[in-house]
């Protein structure tokens, strides 16, 4: 008799996973895309999502000093041991 043939698989197919976030190693069942174990998944849970965020207002910029051509600037240059330096005023 070949007991191979009777036994029937019911068991549930599992994938060792590590978590994205702590790195540790946990169980989900096969073909999910969970990334997080249960409790770093309860902690992302309870933050804010990044779109329900507000979005910061953005910081303006100061004009640069425009330096027209033939204008010379006062700016003293140190040194310049072969290197390319550009100076703005």
């Amino acid at each position: 008799m070949n007991f191979l043939e009777t036994i029937t698989n019911e068991g549930i197919q599992l994938d060792l996973k590590y978590c994205e976030r702590c790195g540790g190693l946990w169980l989900r069942p096969h073909g999910t895309d969970g990334v997080y174990c249960a409790a770093c998944g309860a902690y992302f849970a309870e933050r804010p999502k990044v779109m329900d965020v507000p979005a910061r207002k953005p910081r303006r910029r100061r004009a640069r000093k425009v330096v027209e051509e033939g204008e010379v600037c006062s700016l003293p240059v140190l040194n310049l041991e072969g290197v390319a330096v550009e100076v703005w005023g």
